[in-house]
């Protein structure tokens, strides 16, 4: 019962110090309801997808061209409009790809 608490009150912090903010919203709205009552997945599920979309909209690479790296952002945004963890996933698998097809 202390880790519901503990990740209750956490979940809160996180919601103050963020507030309105439009990227961070949809990731509480749903971890709450994916998980109900169980603040310490819902907690973990939005440090995971606020670290997977920071990481994701900050991505650079310097060895694939730019264009390509847009147009495989563009595609993981298409693909998984709201989990960041699997848009960094797809991203990272897609710019391995193409780096093993173009031989880098």
């Amino acid at each position: 019962m202390d880790k519901q608490i503990a990740a209750y009150a956490e979940l809160q912090q996180l919601r103050n110090e963020l507030g309105e903010n439009v990227f961070a919203i949809p990731i509480f709205q749903s971890s709450t309801a994916a998980w109900p009552y169980d603040f310490e997945m819902e907690l973990h599920t939005v440090k995971n997808q606020l670290d997977a979309g920071i990481r994701f909209f900050q991505y650079e690479s310097n060895e694939i061209p730019a264009d390509i790296l847009e147009q495989i952002k563009t595609r993981c945004m298409s693909e998984w409009p709201d989990d960041h963890e699997m848009k960094l996933y797809t991203l990272e698998k897609q710019i391995e790809a193409w780096k093993q097809l173009n031989s880098i």
